[in-house]
């Protein structure tokens, strides 16, 4: 599934798991990702929050939309969790 249907149309999304693949330089990947997506949505769970790429990964995000006013960062958790500062 690389689409969500959502109400009124498609959310187009990319997802590590399904859209990068071996050989792929993994920065310049991310960095294009974050270049051309609208939203991020944060998948919150212990792995992601102890993940090594999560903080620079949301803090893009973040500087894009710091006061969170436009909704930009979208946190779902889909695992019980301990959030620590700004998330």
């Amino acid at each position: 599934m690389d689409r969500l249907v959502a109400g009124r149309g498609e959310i187009n999304t990319i997802h590590q798991a399904w859209d990068f693949r071996p050989g792929n330089n993994f920065v310049l990947r991310m960095d294009g990702a974050y270049k051309e997506a609208e939203r991020t949505i944060a998948v919150l769970s212990p792995d992601f929050l102890s993940s090594s790429f999560a903080p620079s990964e949301w803090a893009i995000a973040l500087k894009k939309d710091p006061t969170s006013e436009k909704g930009l960062i979208v946190p779902v958790r889909v695992r019980k969790c301990e959030l620590d500062g700004l998330l």
